[in-house]
């Protein structure tokens, strides 16, 4: 695979009968590559080799001179006397006209057909460029590679404001005056700049058996889900992008106990719940799956229950207890179970609630019920 340009590595003639047959393949006129090779991976190599041949008064600019080469998408930015867009394949040109005063500098390159020289703007000139409106050329310097000048700049000049005046120098030439500002306001106020955050981003451990599996993360807009390093069972999935994996979502309330909560939001439901069951916990750090108390069954159901009646009893705060439960919950399971009885005692600080059910009636309801209150710990209900 190679690359002939006439004129440096092959004569008119011999490029012309080679073309005719079939030894090489024509990009453009005075441009040739050998037949079979691969003709898009050879432009990008050498592009610049090829904006040079084609454009001998040009320099590199813009983000092209900070990498001596083509961006990701193909593109290989230049300036010279005039704008225009040149495309070979994949590879596309761009040019725009270049200032009155430029200030470039040489560089070398080596594409592996040889060393060769070209000039490129310098560090000065490509930092005012990336504060150009409406300009591809500016466009195309990222935050990173911007950020990156500002350093290199007030190194090589010790101060800000010794920064801000050689800018200046080249920014008066060349009338780039909203230029100049801009790129002195980043010199005493954007490098200071923190990104901002969303704060309604938050993270979520999720374990299994006291064990953390992985990190359930919402930024504000879709979900992400990052499994822990040696978990590979396809337990919890994200089949959707952006979307709850089915296996957390399946955890959620839903039917009746829905609609009592009345809280369709999945973030809350799952940033106010701790324990799901008796071996899924959704926690907000790492610290708290250790504070939460084993959810065993240490007891047999028969010293709780007496002629197929059960009798629990709940212990927590009473505000956790009383609110969710006297208002949406408790009147709900009153209506659909009819228990005998169900004295409710309260204290200022702990709320002990003691319930008499049919043991077969209560069974299902109860862990539904419970397991899902934020805060509260269940102690030897059925599961």
């Amino acid at each position: 695979m190679a690359l002939f340009l006439v004129g440096e590595n092959i004569d008119k003639t011999r490029g012309h009968y080679l073309s005719e047959t079939g030894q090489l393949i024509q990009l453009m006129r005075g441009i040739y590559v050998t037949s079979g090779s691969n003709i898009e991976e050879l432009v990008l190599k050498h592009s610049v080799r090829i904006a040079k041949y084609l454009y001998p008064r040009a320099y590199l600019s813009a983000a092209s001179a900070a990498l001596l080469g083509p961006t990701l998408d193909g593109k290989l930015f230049i300036s010279g006397p005039r704008s225009q867009r040149t495309r070979i394949r994949n590879l596309e040109i761009v040019q725009n006209k270049a200032p009155e005063f430029s200030s470039t500098a040489p560089a070398i390159i080596d594409d592996g057909m040889g060393e060769f020289k070209i000039e490129v703007s310098s560090i000065r000139q490509r930092f005012l460029e990336s504060f150009r409106r409406k300009s591809e050329h500016g466009a195309s310097i990222d935050t990173a590679m911007r950020s990156a000048m500002a350093k290199r700049v007030i190194e090589e000049f010790d101060s800000t404001e010794k920064t801000a005046d050689a800018l200046w120098a080249i920014a008066r030439k060349n009338e780039w005056f909203w230029e100049g500002e801009q790129a002195e306001r980043y010199l005493k106020q954007g490098l200071e700049l923190s990104p901002i955050q969303n704060e309604a981003s938050f993270d979520l451990v999720v374990a299994w058996h006291g064990n953390p599996i992985g990190t359930l993360s919402h930024d504000g807009f879709e979900w992400y889900w990052r499994a822990e390093k040696g978990f590979h069972l396809p337990l919890v999935r994200q089949t959707i992008p952006g979307k709850l994996p089915p296996f957390i979502s399946a955890l959620l309330p839903e039917g009746w106990l829905e609609n009592i909560l009345k809280d369709s939001d999945e973030r809350n439901l799952l940033r106010t719940g701790k324990r799901y069951m008796s071996n899924i916990t959704v926690s907000n750090s790492k610290k708290d799956l250790k504070q939460l108390p084993a959810d065993i069954l240490s007891v047999s159901l028969s010293q709780f229950s007496s002629g197929g009646i059960l009798q629990e009893h709940i212990t927590g705060h009473a505000e956790i207890i009383s609110k969710p439960l006297l208002s949406g919950i408790w009147p709900t399971f009153i209506k659909v179970l009819k228990p005998h009885d169900f004295p409710v005692y309260r204290s200022k600080r702990r709320c002990h609630l003691t319930i008499k059910v049919y043991y077969s009636q209560a069974q299902t309801y109860l862990s539904r019920i419970f397991l899902n209150l934020p805060g509260l710990v269940v102690s030897n209900i059925c599961q």
